[in-house]
C-alpha cells in the first residue's frame, strides 16, 4: 500500500511539473486571449507602394495599442501579406477582419462589407461602388517631379504601381527608367537633371545637400492605402468597422507624419521637411479604381500604342 502510495504521487508530482509551464503562460497572455467572446481583430497589411518613411506595419501596430486600450478584452494583431497572398488565402477560405491595401487586390470587393459614406474628393469616390463606401483611404502618395541642373530625365520604377502611366497621363516621358533607389541616386549625383519619382524621394534626397525644386506630377495617383472591414463575425465586424473609422480620425490622420503619407481626410498634418509641407496641400484630383482586378490591370499594360492606352485607363480613373 505504501508502495502504491509514493508512485501515486509520484505521477501527481510529474503531471504539476509537465502542467506548469502552460499554467504560467495562461497567466502572462494578454486578456484579450482569454476573453474569446471579444477575441483577437485579425488585421492583414499589404504594401503594394513606397511609402514616404518609417514602416506601415509599425504605424499600424502603433494605432492598434491605441484602439485596444479603448477596447478592453480587445486585441490587435497585424499580419504582413503581399497581394498574392492575400488572394490565396481568401481563396482558401481564410478571411480577415480588417485589410489594409493599395489598388491591385482583386479579391478586395469581394469580401469588403459596406462603410459609413464619407464625401472627401477622389479618395473617398475611388473607395466606393455603387454609391456604397466599402474602403476608406487613409494615406497617399503622390507622384512628382524633381528638378535640378543637369541633362537627361529618368522614371522610379514601381512594382506594383502606374509610375511609367502617370507619366502618360501628364504628357511627358523619361530618358530611362530604373529602380527607386538607383533613380534618385542618378539624380542625386548630377547625372539626370529631372527625376519623375514620389514623396519617398523628398526622404532619400534629404541631408544630401542637393538644390532642387518639386512638384506634383499632373493630378493622377495610384498611391493609396485603404482600409476595409472584411470579417466574418457578426461579434467582430461592429469593432472593424470601428477600427476603419479609427484610421480615417484627425487623431490618426495627424500622425501621417510618421510615416512620410499624406492625408485624404485633409487633416492638418506638420511634417517638418518643408517639401512635404508645401505639397499636402496640392491633392491629387483623379485616383485610380481599387476595384479593377488583376485581369484588367494587366490589359492596361498590355495596351499597343499610348492612345490605346489612355484610353482604357480613363475609364478607371475617379474623380
Amino acid at each position: 500500500m505504501k508502495v502504491f502510495a509514493k508512485w501515486a504521487v509520484a505521477l501527481l508530482f510529474a503531471a504539476f511539473l509537465a502542467a506548469a509551464p502552460f499554467a504560467l503562460e495562461a497567466a502572462f497572455l494578454p486578456k484579450a486571449y482569454e476573453a474569446e467572446a471579444v477575441g483577437v481583430l485579425v488585421v492583414w497589411h499589404i504594401d503594394s507602394f513606397e511609402g514616404g518613411k518609417g514602416s506601415r506595419r509599425a504605424f499600424l501596430e502603433k494605432t492598434a495599442a491605441s484602439f485596444e486600450a479603448a477596447h478592453e478584452g480587445l486585441y490587435v494583431s497585424i499580419i504582413n501579406h503581399t497581394n498574392a497572398s492575400a488572394e490565396t488565402s481568401v481563396q482558401a477560405g481564410n478571411v480577415p477582419d480588417v485589410i489594409s491595401f493599395g489598388t491591385g487586390l482583386s479579391v478586395a470587393a469581394d469580401i469588403a462589407k459596406p462603410l459609413k459614406t464619407h464625401k472627401n474628393g477622389c479618395f473617398f469616390n475611388s473607395g466606393a461602388l455603387g454609391g456604397t463606401a466599402c474602403f476608406y483611404p487613409y494615406a497617399y502618395g503622390m507622384y512628382l517631379k524633381f528638378t535640378r541642373s543637369g541633362e537627361g530625365s529618368v522614371v522610379s520604377r514601381g512594382a506594383d504601381n502606374f509610375s511609367r502611366f502617370a507619366l502618360l497621363l501628364a504628357g511627358v516621358a523619361a530618358d530611362e527608367e530604373l529602380p527607386p533607389s538607383e533613380a534618385c541616386a542618378r539624380f542625386a549625383s548630377g547625372k539626370a537633371g529631372v527625376l519623375y519619382g514620389t514623396q519617398r524621394d523628398v526622404y532619400r534626397l534629404s541631408g544630401k545637400n542637393v538644390e532642387y525644386s518639386v512638384e506634383p506630377l499632373g493630378t493622377f495617383t495610384d498611391l493609396v492605402q485603404y482600409v476595409a472591414a472584411t470579417s466574418l463575425s457578426d461579434a467582430r465586424l461592429a469593432a472593424a468597422k470601428e477600427f476603419c473609422e479609427y484610421l480615417i480620425s484627425d487623431e490618426v490622420q495627424r500622425r501621417l507624419a510618421e510615416i512620410g503619407l499624406f492625408s485624404p481626410t485633409g487633416a492638418a498634418v506638420s511634417y517638418g521637411v518643408p517639401e512635404m509641407d508645401a505639397l499636402k496641400a496640392k491633392r491629387p484630383t483623379e485616383c485610380f479604381s481599387p476595384f479593377v482586378d488583376a485581369a484588367a490591370r494587366l490589359s492596361l499594360m498590355q495596351a499597343d500604342g499610348q492612345e490605346k492606352f489612355l484610353e482604357k485607363f480613363r475609364d478607371y480613373l475617379e474623380q
